[in-house]
């Protein structure tokens, strides 16, 4: 597959930023850093209203297309391995999806590891969700979606639901979903010494454990990929052939035919890590992506 040259350059400087000016293990100067990254890059956003959410059930950015109201509203959990939070590539992402998908979204602001391990992060989730079904959202009218850690959370999420008999969105988006922490995982030597985002982060496993700590990380709710989602809703997923986590979201693929869940999964030839959020919304592959997105959504 040929690639478009804004690809080639963002693949380039993803690698920089994310291999050479993040720290190993220091999640502090991490997040520090990613906030430095993020002052360089644009703030405009599309025509979209955005209004901040802070009570005792929720905590986040709700994001409404201007022109044109929707009922439907896409639950959004981030990546960042639990420990980072959301980004400004992540709030370009979910504003443009908002507008051309013509979806409300509830960007979720969940509290991080390690100051707050696990369960804390899929307890937010969880009341999120509750929270929109207490405003009358009808769950055929919910989407969940994330990125990374946010797309394991996303799956956690689901099963969770399962458990307590509630009922479950319509559809689920996860993209380059992080769904296996167990430390037996094995990524591919071949493409982790050349993956552009993950290299550094997933060299000793510190996230994981700083997210669960002391815990059965063969947990469904902690590692996705050993969950039961039988009754689970149609899912698009994305995953790079050249990321590290290629590997797992095969067999989740697998795991979710097994289980008769509706699944497209698109596998993108030579994309890194993320690829729709960490490329730029003007790139061919980002619009490519959006527009498979859409498609996906809509009709509901």
């Amino acid at each position: 597959m040929k690639h478009s040259l804004t690809f080639y350059i963002w693949q380039q400087l993803n690698n920089i930023l994310c291999n050479y000016y993040i720290p190993r293990r220091n999640i502090k100067k991490m997040r520090a850093n990613l906030a430095k990254i993020d002052a360089l890059l644009p703030k405009g956003h599309p025509p979209v209203t955005i209004t901040h959410l802070e009570n005792d059930q929720v905590k986040g950015d709700w994001i409404e297309p201007k022109k044109r109201p929707s009922e439907r509203t896409l639950l959004y959990l981030h990546g960042g391995g639990y420990a980072l939070g959301a980004t400004a590539s992540h709030e370009i992402f979910v504003n443009a999806l908002c507008y051309k998908v013509g979806i409300n979204v509830l960007a979720l602001d969940y509290p991080l590891s390690p100051e707050h391990p696990f369960p804390a992060a899929l307890e937010s989730a969880y009341a999120a969700y509750k929270w929109l079904l207490s405003k009358g959202i009808d769950p055929k009218n919910i989407v969940i979606g994330g990125d990374s850690a946010g797309g394991g959370l996303t799956l956690a999420l689901v099963l969770y639901l399962k458990q307590k008999n509630e009922p479950l969105p319509n559809r689920l988006i996860l993209l380059s979903p992080y769904v296996d922490l167990t430390p037996e995982v094995v990524y591919p030597e071949n493409i982790l010494k050349k993956d552009v985002v993950l290299r550094v982060l997933l060299s000793s496993g510190f996230l994981a454990k700083a997210y669960a700590p002391n815990q059965d990380l063969h947990n469904p709710l902690i590692s996705p990929l050993f969950g039961d989602f039988t009754g689970a809703p149609p899912t698009l997923m994305f995953t790079g052939t050249a990321e590290s986590f290629i590997t797992e979201d095969l067999a989740l693929a697998e795991r979710l035919k097994n289980q008769k869940v509706p699944l497209k999964h698109i596998i993108g030839e030579g994309m890194f890590h993320i690829w729709p959020i960490l490329l730029p919304p003007f790139a061919r592959e980002a619009k490519e992506a959006m527009n498979e997105i859409k498609n996906f959504l809509n009709p509901l």
